[in-house]
C-alpha cells in the first residue's frame, strides 16, 4: 500500500490527530473517523462536479469514459456512473466514420504524411443536454432540429438516456464514477489504543492534490466531534493565512 499519499485514509489520521496532540486513541473511534472521511469524501467529490474543470486535478482518479453504442436511440450508463462531466459523438475529418486506430495507412512521401495527419484528426460534437420538454421542442422543429454537428440529448429515467439524430452510432461519456467506500483497518490494544491495519485498510482514491480540502474538512468534524472551539478557531485561522 502506497505510503505517500497525503490524502490516505491511512496518512490523514495523524495528520489531523497532530492538531490536538492526541495518539490514535477511542477518543477518536476508527469507525467515527471512517464515517467522516466517507462523508467529506462524497461532499468534495459533488463539490468538485459542479467546478469543473476546476479542480480536476483532484477528481481525476475519479474520471472515467465510457465509449458504446446506441441502442434504439438510447445510451446505457455504466454501473459505476456517478456523474456526467460529458457526452459527445466522435467522427474522423474526412467524414462521419466513427474515429478508429485500427485501420492501416501506408504512407510513401511527405505529401501523404499531410494528408494522413489532416485525416487522422477527429472532431468531437458535444451532445446538448435538454429537460424533456426541450426534447420535445426540438425533436419536432423545422428550423432548430438536432444535426450531428449538433446533437442533442435527455435523460429519460436513472440508467439511460436518449440521443438524436437517432442515427448515432457511438456515445463517448466522461462520467465521475462512483466513490469506493474507505475503511480504516484497525487492531485494538491493551491501553485503548489502536494501531492502524494496512490489511484490512480500504482507501477510497483521493491522490495527494486533494490533501488541503480533505484535511480542512476532517480537522472540523474532528473538532465538532471532540466538542474542542479552540481547535474549530485553529483551522479557521489556517484558512485565513492560506495555509490551508
Amino acid at each position: 500500500m502506497a505510503t505517500d499519499n497525503k490524502s490516505s485514509i491511512i496518512n490523514l489520521l495523524p495528520a489531523v490527530l497532530s492538531n490536538a496532540n492526541s495518539e490514535a486513541n477511542q477518543t477518536y473511534p476508527p469507525g467515527i473517523y471512517s464515517d467522516q472521511y466517507n462523508v467529506v469524501t462524497s461532499l468534495l467529490i459533488s463539490a468538485l462536479v459542479k467546478t469543473y474543470p476546476i479542480g480536476l486535478d483532484m477528481l481525476r482518479p475519479f474520471i472515467k469514459t465510457y465509449k458504446h453504442a446506441v441502442q434504439n436511440g438510447y445510451f446505457v450508463l455504466p454501473e459505476d456512473y456517478r456523474n456526467m462531466l460529458g457526452a459527445s459523438i466522435n467522427s474522423r475529418n474526412d467524414g462521419m466514420a466513427e474515429c478508429s486506430d485500427e485501420d492501416p495507412v501506408v504512407i510513401d512521401n511527405e505529401q501523404e504524411v499531410k494528408l494522413a495527419t489532416l485525416k487522422a484528426g477527429c472532431r468531437s460534437r458535444p451532445i446538448e443536454f435538454l429537460s424533456e420538454t426541450e426534447w420535445d421542442y426540438r425533436t419536432t422543429s423545422t428550423y432548430k432540429f438536432p444535426t450531428f454537428t449538433n446533437p442533442i440529448g435527455c435523460f429519460f429515467g436513472s440508467e439511460k438516456f436518449k440521443v438524436c439524430p437517432f442515427d448515432i452510432g457511438v456515445v463517448e461519456l466522461r462520467y465521475v464514477r462512483n466513490e469506493d467506500i474507505g475503511v480504516l483497518g484497525y487492531l485494538n490494544q491493551p491501553d485503548d489504543t489502536y494501531i492502524v491495519n494496512p490489511l484490512t485498510t480500504k482507501e477510497v482514491g483521493w491522490t495527494s492534490a486533494a490533501f488541503d480540502k480533505l484535511y480542512t474538512a476532517m480537522t472540523s468534524l474532528y473538532a465538532s466531534y471532540t466538542r474542542d472551539p479552540s481547535l474549530t478557531n485553529w483551522s479557521q485561522l489556517l484558512q485565513q493565512q492560506g495555509i490551508l
